[in-house]
């Protein structure tokens, strides 16, 4: 299922919510109020991408996420959003991309047969 509604004029979240978006965080950044911030007020997208790639190996949060995370707290989504070109200048499948790493991060014995082959089948994987 997938919530439609234009989350910028969203005045409200319930608690379902903020648990999901703490969890995201956490799982993400490692903390579910994370702290990113920059040293200057005001920053085009190439200087953010640059930044972003610079401090992402030290604070082993991805790139893309750094840049985000800083949009949110700045409300600054449109540098941010340019900003994700610079880090990824190539596109590519992300479904693909993301599959690939939970292939080799699945332990399929514990999921057993018939969750092997659904989760295969969903995740467009050919035999584990």
């Amino acid at each position: 299922m997938v919530d439609a509604e234009d989350p910028a004029k969203a005045n409200e979240q319930d608690s379902q919510e903020l648990e999901a978006d703490a969890f995201g965080l956490t799982l993400l950044t490692g903390s579910a109020n994370p702290v990113i911030s920059t040293n200057v007020d005001e920053f085009n997208s190439p200087t953010l991408a640059a930044a972003s790639l610079r401090a992402a190996a030290e604070y082993r949060i991805e790139p893309g996420t750094l840049a985000l995370c800083l949009a949110y707290r700045k409300k600054n989504w449109p540098v941010a959003m340019s900003a994700l070109r610079f880090i990824y200048p190539d596109a590519k499948p992300v479904w693909s991309e993301i599959n690939g790493i939970a292939k080799s991060m699945i332990d399929w014995e514990s999921v057993g047969a018939e969750g092997s082959e659904f989760l295969q089948n969903l995740m467009g994987i050919e035999d584990v």
